[in-house]
């Protein structure tokens, strides 16, 4: 039963993915809302509305589903450390941005954030939100640079 109702959630979070991609915002929030209303702790329901939130600039809900976002994912999601951070940088929260950005180089090299970036890139997991991202652009620059002098 439990396999069931994952399935279930990969589905509404992919839709949700969609909803976001296409701007639809307030429907992908009420959507992970109630995918986190049966799943308290799924991950890409919680990534989804804090992106969602930061898309609306309704920035400390943001920050608050991204923060939960990464404590379920027992730190290692590299994704919605730079969500996060982004969040931090729109809203201006500078305590916030160096506070998670050690977190995210304290718990990551940034050869790997430079790989796991190439990785949903070439995946296609990466969504407008992201790709605009200030923090994204600039771990993307670094990233293209790296990968040329190898």
């Amino acid at each position: 039963m439990s396999s069931i109702k994952t399935e279930k959630s990969d589905y509404l979070n992919l839709y949700a993915l969609m909803l976001i991609k296409n701007s639809y915002f307030d429907r992908a929030i009420e959507l992970s809302k109630k995918i986190i209303s049966k799943e308290p702790d799924n991950y890409f329901a919680l990534f989804h509305l804090g992106a969602a939130y930061r898309m609306k600039q309704q920035y400390d809900k943001s920050k608050h589903y991204l923060k939960h976002a990464i404590r379920v994912s027992y730190g290692n999601s590299i994704l919605a450390y730079i969500s996060l951070l982004d969040t931090c940088l729109f809203s201006e929260d500078v305590d916030c941005m160096d506070k998670y950005g050690k977190k995210l180089l304290s718990n990551f090299t940034l050869i790997r954030i430079l790989d796991q970036l190439k990785e949903l890139e070439k995946e296609n997991l990466t969504t407008p939100i992201i790709q605009q991202s200030e923090i994204y652009l600039y771990l993307k620059k670094l990233s293209d640079e790296y990968y040329q002098k190898i």
